[in-house]
């Protein structure tokens, strides 16, 4: 299935060539496909994202120990 600018294929044909190979698909099916990849990207960013700033406050935390400083985890801000 084609995207809407001519014989430009979409993105989720591109990245899932697969998925299209050979068949005919309705619109509804081209629709979903898009949805879904995009929804497992967005899902993957927002992963990426919580585990790296997991990964910044432990290894901010193990840093500040080694030089000394003190290390105030969570304290309430006045």
């Amino acid at each position: 299935m084609s995207g809407r600018r001519g014989d430009a294929p979409s993105i989720a044909e591109r990245l899932v060539p697969e998925a299209f190979e050979g068949a005919n698909h309705s619109p509804d099916v081209s629709a979903f496909i898009r949805g879904l990849t995009t929804g497992a990207l967005v899902g993957a960013a927002i992963a990426g994202s919580a585990l790296w700033t997991r990964y910044r406050r432990r290894h901010e935390g193990s840093q500040r120990a080694e030089t000394g400083d003190a290390v105030e985890a969570d304290a309430p801000v006045e």
